[in-house]
């Protein structure tokens, strides 16, 4: 009877997890935001040091570029869920609710433009910022979650002129201004 119970369940599940959709290879979420929007699978994930422009006024004359750990994972909504997608509201809106818990402020905020930048702040300090851009069709096919985290980049090229300099000439001129 068991067998025939582990049999049943196998038959009935498979062709489920055939035409499941799934996470790229190798993407998992950011610790800052463990979970996601229901229904939508991760197309893709990079992580890199690198910059971001965040967008703060609706005509964007107003921004500020950001240097650091930028993680980006764009979040395609799963269309054989059989479920109807979220508004581009609903989705700033949960980024925004969730940015808060973790001491965030909102920066901007535009459901037109599908977008909304939030600064997360820890004891006084910048943590990290967030931006969430939401695209396609009605602008909630997809949406592109940027953490970018600050910290300086590792320096991996150095400068020895200073070195060549010495052992070719004995010694360096230094001009120090005060």
């Amino acid at each position: 009877m068991k067998k025939l119970n582990i049999i049943l369940i196998v038959i009935i599940s498979a062709p489920l997890m055939a035409f499941a959709q799934q996470d790229a290879d190798g993407c998992k979420e950011h610790p800052m935001f463990p979970t996601r929007m229901s229904n939508y699978i991760m197309a893709e994930c990079i992580t890199n040091f690198d910059a971001v422009d965040f967008v703060l006024s609706d005509d964007g004359t107003k921004s500020i570029t950001k240097e650091g750990t930028k993680t980006s994972i764009r979040y395609d909504f799963n269309t054989e869920s059989g479920q109807q997608k979220p508004s581009v509201l609903q989705i700033l809106r949960n980024y925004e609710n969730a940015s808060k818990k973790i001491g965030g402020a909102t920066m901007f905020l535009n459901t037109d433009a599908a977008v909304g930048v939030f600064k997360i702040m820890k004891d006084g300090k910048e943590m990290a910022w967030v931006k969430v851009e939401c695209g396609g069709d009605n602008s909630n096919d997809f949406y592109i979650l940027y953490i970018l985290e600050m910290e300086a980049m590792k320096q991996e090229i150095t400068s020895t002129d200073m070195l060549t300099a010495l052992n070719a000439d004995g010694h360096i001129a230094l001009y120090i201004n005060f």
